[in-house]
């Protein structure tokens, strides 16, 4: 995992300790950002940390003393928004409705923060793909070529075009049975 994160920094220093209290053992950063304005601050500093697992905010309160963490899972959240300014840039985190507030933090550079989002929108994509495939709980499963082949009314359905395509059946015949089978399978 690598940051392009000032590690010299006092405040962002503080500010992955914070995070080193708050995730779990096997948990893994894959992307964080760091805000850049500490006017309001003395200690921390805002940050939007995306794990293998979920993502978390970090937000100063108190004048920075202290901290307050929201975290949601990656399946809790539906979209990642990124507003970009003249000077700075904005993500905006949103988790399913009712789930709680949306994560907002600002004045990031803008290099990291379209970084974040572009990872946030594909780990919202593969969650959705994956939530499309299941069905009751299992994948749905696609059928390949040979399952189909191996269908029997696939398979009566190919007998029959070959005894239509050598003229031992007429038109009307192979309509009248191709319409039996069909509504057979379906």
């Amino acid at each position: 995992m690598s940051f392009d994160i000032d590690w010299d920094s006092s405040k962002l220093k503080r500010t992955f300790k914070i995070l080193d209290k708050e995730l779990a053992p096997d948990e893994e950063v894959e992307k964080a950002v760091v805000s850049r304005s500490s006017n309001n601050t003395l200690y921390h500093r805002s940050a939007i940390i995306a794990t293998d697992r979920r993502v978390l905010m970090i937000e100063p309160k108190y004048i920075g003393i202290s901290y307050n963490v929201v975290s949601y899972d990656w399946r809790d959240v539906i979209d990642c928004h990124l507003k970009k300014g003249i000077f700075s840039a904005r993500v905006t985190v949103s988790p399913v409705p009712g789930h709680g507030p949306a994560l907002v933090v600002g004045s990031l550079k803008k290099r990291d923060a379209t970084d974040f989002h572009a990872y946030a929108l594909e780990r919202i994509e593969e969650l959705e793909i994956e939530r499309s495939q299941q069905v009751f709980g299992r994948k749905q499963e696609t059928p390949t070529a040979a399952s189909i082949d191996e269908d029997p009314g696939v398979k009566a359905l190919a007998r029959l075009k070959t005894l239509y395509d050598q003229g031992l059946i007429t038109r009307s015949e192979y309509e009248r049975k191709k319409q039996d089978l069909l509504d057979q399978l379906l």
